[in-house]
């Protein structure tokens, strides 16, 4: 019985350690691409502001958008 309340408190202590090291560790670095396929302005300020919410959360990603069709047209 002592035993299995010793093996329950370890694993309950390794289990807060980890969640701890998860929460101050840096976020990894990623990369992600957005593809735009609009010529409307409010698209186009929409994947600008997805981009600077994703570089708010983890400032080391790397974000690329992708335009074609219409989305590569400057509007008139």
């Amino acid at each position: 019985m002592k035993l299995l309340i010793a093996l329950v408190g370890v694993v309950a202590l390794s289990t807060v350690a980890i969640g701890v090291h998860a929460q101050t560790s840096r976020p990894q670095p990623y990369k992600v691409v957005f593809d735009l396929t609009s010529s409307d302005p409010i698209d186009q300020q929409a994947v600008l502001r997805w981009i600077n919410e994703v570089k708010e959360v983890n400032p080391a990603t790397e974000a690329e958008v992708v335009m074609y069709g219409r989305g590569g047209s400057c509007p008139r």
